[in-house]
């Protein structure tokens, strides 16, 4: 399953970099994720989904400053990968995010079943998230 947003923001495409490079500024940005480091590229994360408190093993995998960045995060037979993609767009940036949710299990393969049902409000969450996203680098 694949989800795809897109936005424009307000702040050169380095500050949007760094900004998704931090790991503790993009939990910051949503009451349910809590992360704690786990070497120089790994995090355990944990989050409440669905009304549940789950566990996720984040690496990032790519950081080609300032153009892209990608994270993967692998919890109960799913794997989520998350890669941005910034562009330089007048004095701001164009933003490209794509999630790829890929099952690794048999449960994994039942959760995907459930989460594809969902996939509308799934797009409206990415799409807040980036709003949210957007905000914090034009402020910083």
């Amino acid at each position: 399953m694949n989800l795809t947003a897109t936005t424009m923001v307000d702040a050169p495409p380095q500050a949007l970099f760094d900004l998704l490079n931090d790991p503790d500024r993009l939990a910051a940005l949503t009451e349910a994720l809590t992360l704690e480091a786990d070497g120089d590229d790994r995090w355990q994360a944990s989050a409440t989904f669905q009304g549940r408190e789950e566990t996720a093993q984040l690496d990032r995998v790519a950081a080609e400053t300032p153009e892209r960045i990608a994270y993967v995060a692998t919890a109960r037979g799913l794997e989520l990968t998350a890669t941005a993609q910034i562009g330089a767009e007048g004095a701001g940036s164009a933003l490209g995010v794509d999630l790829s949710l890929v099952s690794r299990s048999m449960k994994g393969k039942m959760m995907l079943q459930g989460l594809k049902l969902a996939q509308p409000q799934l797009e409206k969450g990415l799409g807040r998230l980036l709003d949210r996203l957007a905000r914090e680098a034009s402020a910083a």
